[in-house]
């Protein structure tokens, strides 16, 4: 599931919610991409819900005052647009904001990928 040098940051059990789908699943996040695996599907047919740090556009985060209702959208440079809701779990949609944002806007370009570059 993972490729070498990709590491699990944290493991979430959410809702996916867009246009054509409200699915529950879990949403993993590593050094290298998030990827949503809704339940019930295989592995191999959920390609279109993993997505790299380095095609995420836009990130936008709403959530009410007292962060019962939060969610997270994410807009991708291919176009594809994820919505991911956390009802009233403040706690990790604080801390998913951090991880997707911490990897997500790298100012570096080695930092966008998951293995070393060999020195050349």
């Amino acid at each position: 599931m993972f490729v070498k040098g990709e590491k699990l940051e944290c493991k979430y059990n959410l809702k996916e919610i867009s246009s054509s789908t409200n699915w529950i699943g879990d949403l993993y996040l590593t050094n290298y991409r998030m990827f949503f695996k809704p339940n019930g599907t295989k592995l191999e047919h959920c390609l279109q819900y993993s997505v790299p740090y380095g095609l995420i556009q836009k990130i936008a985060e709403s959530s009410n005052t007292d962060k019962t209702n939060c969610s997270i959208t994410i807009t991708c440079k291919d176009e594809r647009l994820m919505k991911f809701k956390f009802g009233n779990q403040g706690p990790i949609f604080l801390n998913c904001i951090k991880i997707v944002r911490k990897y997500a806007l790298q100012q570096k370009l080695e930092n966008l990928y998951c293995f070393q570059w060999p020195a050349i």
